[in-house]
């Protein structure tokens, strides 16, 4: 979990800002401003949505070491996103994988993020309304808020087994949804 949220992004700010300033001369664009503006925001969304799993996971952890489960879940960075695992029976891992891809497309929003448990065939597809205060993300199939709730079934259903988070998760999975929106 991110508990200074403030140093995190600072990086990010002085990173965005010398990319737009210089890509604004280079290109003759007359504001970079809101340009900053919507990729600081981009940046928030997608540390909203991190945070999201990062408390489930430890919501998740705290409960399996209650039960007198041994191992607990972990996290995997990737280059476009993060996988959270944890061995299951027979030596196969039981993986719940997040992918990102949230780039500016002259200066408009273009992509989402999609959550995919291992073995899953289909994936939930979610974009940020960063426009909304605080930022949020929408589950794109169901036109609902993703909330700590149904990521708490995610987690429950991939590495607890419940079957009935498996049954309340079943109306926000959706086939190739990714793409639909922004064509």
């Amino acid at each position: 979990m991110r508990t200074n949220y403030p140093a995190a992004i600072e990086p990010w700010k002085r990173h965005l800002k010398w990319t737009v300033t210089r890509d604004s001369e280079d290109q003759g664009m007359i504001s970079a401003r809101p340009l900053i503006s919507r990729r600081l925001q981009l940046v928030e969304a997608v540390t909203s949505l991190e945070n999201l799993l990062d408390e489930a996971t430890s919501r998740a952890n705290t409960a399996r070491a209650s039960a007198g489960w041994s191992a607990p879940i972990r996290l995997r960075h990737h280059q476009a996103g993060r996988c959270y695992y944890t061995p299951g029976q027979h030596g196969h891992e039981r993986t719940l994988s997040l992918h990102v891809s949230v780039p500016l497309r002259d200066g408009e929003l273009f992509g989402g993020a999609y959550i995919t448990p291992g073995g899953a065939r289909s994936a939930i597809y979610v974009v940020p309304v960063i426009d909304a205060e605080p930022v949020r993300w929408e589950v794109q199939i169901a036109g609902c808020t993703l909330t700590g709730a149904i990521v708490d079934d995610l987690f429950l259903a991939t590495f607890g087994e419940d079957a009935g988070a498996a049954r309340r998760l079943a109306p926000f999975y959706g086939f190739d949804l990714f793409a639909s929106p922004w064509s």
